[in-house]
């Protein structure tokens, strides 16, 4: 069941180029692309079969240069953002960016693994 805990929940890339990154996406995997409003600028979301499956959005969208990241991040669901946000400090991680509410979505926290990749948490609504 999708949103079951540590279970991938949503990728999502960030890039310089979006209109090049959904040329190539359409190009090599058939995607189609759909151009939404969200509060730091804009957000494509990618479908396969009228299936949301990714979204990109461009780097210069994030809202602060400390929350800047490139490249494709991988959504993990969690029961409790909160105490994953603890967890990921407690073992040597660093937050990016706290816990936030995203309409429609749930509880997300921006992060990077103790050896620097980036990834986030989702506590997916019920």
């Amino acid at each position: 069941m999708r949103g079951d805990h540590g279970t991938i929940w949503w990728l999502e890339l960030v890039t310089e180029d979006v209109k090049a990154a959904c040329a190539f996406y359409e190009a090599t995997c058939g995607w189609s692309f759909v151009e939404t409003e969200v509060p730091s600028g804009h957000y494509w979301v990618a479908h396969e079969n009228g299936r949301p499956v990714a979204g990109i959005m461009a780097e210069a969208d994030l809202p602060t240069e400390k929350h800047r990241l490139h490249g494709w991040v991988a959504y993990l669901a969690v029961e409790d953002v909160e105490a994953s946000a603890q967890a990921i400090e407690r073992l040597g991680g660093r937050i990016l960016r706290p816990p936030f509410d995203a309409a429609g979505i749930g509880r997300i926290c921006l992060a990077r693994d103790p050896g620097g990749a980036p990834l986030g948490f989702v506590q997916p609504l019920r």
